[in-house]
Order: structure tokens, then C-alpha cells, then sequence
């Protein structure tokens, strides 16, 4: 497999939660080489690495080790169009994560989620298609953050 591809959806989401503590966009950019106009192309991708070295620098620049956390609090219902409707349309959680650990590789062709059942647990796993040593933690906690706060949100909709 080649480089790991994400939506620029979450690095959007990122930059502006750093924008309103104060840190400017173009420093964040710079720092993980990526242009302005590369996170603002609708369909665009950035590669994995990216996304890495920016919740890095997001993490330390903040000095917020929940950074994560706080950001997928702030993010509304309907930012991640796919995702957010499977959650919505699907009759139960459980379907609503069966569906969207199937279609989790059109926003990230990097990590896999798996939905699964053993005996009267439900889990998500979240591993990596390839090399998993550089994942870095944030960008894992805001993952499950996002679902979790979906989940609530789509529950309290029906």
C-alpha cells in the first residue's frame, strides 16, 4: 500500500480550533508543509504524516494535552457529511457502526475500524494498514472523541 491518504476535514477542524487560541494558521501550515490551498480543496487529501506532525505541533503549541478532546467537542453535527448521516439514518448504534467502519477508508485509507461483537461486548477497534510506531495519540483519541460524541448526538435525534 502506498502512502496513507486522510480528508482534509480533520486537519481543517484542527487548524481552526489553533486559529481561536491564537495561533496563526500559516505557522501551522509551514510547520507541517502543507499549503493553504491544499486543506481548502473540498475533496481534497493530505498524506497520514501530515496529519501526525500537525496534531504535534497543535499539542504543543496550545500546550493542551486534551487538545483532542476539546476539538471534537467543538465540531457540528454535519462537519463529516458521511459519516455524521450514517450515524443519523442508521436505526440502531450498532448499525450505525457497522456502516460507517465499512466506509471509514473513503476518509482515511490509513487506520481500519473495525465493528465487532463478543458475547455482549461491542467494540471499535482502530488499527493501522501499515507501519502503526508514528500514530500519534491525539489523532487516535479525537477519532474515538468524534464518534463518541456522534453517537450521543444521533441517539438523542430519533
Amino acid at each position: 500500500m502506498g502512502a496513507g491518504l486522510i480528508s482534509v476535514v480533520t486537519p481543517r477542524i484542527v487548524i481552526e480550533q489553533c486559529t481561536r487560541r491564537g495561533i496563526h494558521q500559516e505557522e501551522l501550515l509551514d510547520a507541517i508543509g502543507v499549503s493553504s490551498r491544499d486543506i481548502q480543496t473540498p475533496s481534497g487529501r493530505i498524506p497520514i504524516e501530515k496529519m501526525y506532525l500537525l496534531w504535534e505541533h497543535a499539542v504543543r503549541r496550545t500546550q493542551d494535552c486534551m487538545l483532542a478532546s476539546h476539538t471534537a467537542e467543538t465540531v457540528p453535527f454535519g462537519t463529516y457529511r458521511l459519516l455524521d448521516y450514517l450515524l443519523a439514518v442508521s436505526a440502531t448504534m450498532g448499525e450505525a457502526l457497522l456502516r460507517s467502519s465499512q466506509l471509514f477508508g473513503l476518509m482515511n485509507n490509513t487506520f481500519i475500524l473495525s465493528f465487532g461483537r463478543r458475547n455482549d461486548v461491542v467494540y471499535l477497534e482502530l488499527s493501522n494498514s501499515s507501519d502503526g510506531r508514528n500514530i500519534t495519540h491525539p489523532y487516535v483519541e479525537y477519532i474515538f472523541a468524534i464518534y463518541l460524541g456522534r453517537l450521543r448526538l444521533s441517539r438523542s435525534l430519533i
